[in-house]
């Protein structure tokens, strides 16, 4: 069970091509440049051939000042996988949490390798410091993915988000 809710929270999804994404979710952590924020799918959702039910928790992870932002998402108090998105310009207040998505997204299903995705969308990318910036990136959730899901894991528990 999920401790109780303070506050509604929007989170707002720049895409690299302009577009946004919106979701209305549940402000669960906010202090300084960190934050946590819960969203319930409300519908079945595939990724990358991955299937996150309808129900499923998605804890979203924020740092202001990290080159990614991290999903954890769990059924039945299971978790499924872990998922990280390559980001910048990420804003954090308690009525929005604001970033920008660079296209490259890891996948890491429970008891699974990684997968990159996206990795086709980059040739879109003629920004060489950006690309730059993504590759740099990627190689660090590569190099510490198990540390970093790690630190997940006692945030999770300190934070007392699932029980």
């Amino acid at each position: 069970m999920l401790f109780s809710i303070t506050n509604k929270c929007l989170e707002i999804k720049k895409l690299y091509n302009g577009l946004e994404r919106q979701f209305l979710c549940d402000l669960l952590y906010l202090e300084n440049s960190f934050g946590i924020l819960q969203f319930i799918l409300e519908k079945d959702y595939f990724i990358d051939n991955l299937l996150l039910p309808k129900g499923s928790i998605s804890l979203g992870f924020f740092w202001k000042n990290r080159s990614y932002n991290v999903y954890q998402w769990f059924h039945n108090e299971e978790l499924i996988a872990t998922y990280f998105n390559i980001s910048d310009s990420t804003e954090l207040s308690r009525e929005k949490f604001i970033w920008r998505d660079l296209i490259l997204d890891v996948l890491i299903p429970v008891n699974s390798i990684y997968r990159i995705l996206d990795q086709e969308e980059l040739k879109a990318i003629h920004d060489k410091e950006i690309l730059t910036y993504i590759t740099k990136a990627k190689n660090q959730i590569i190099q510490d993915h198990e540390q970093i899901i790690i630190e997940l894991n006692d945030l999770t528990l300190k934070h007392e988000l699932l029980k």
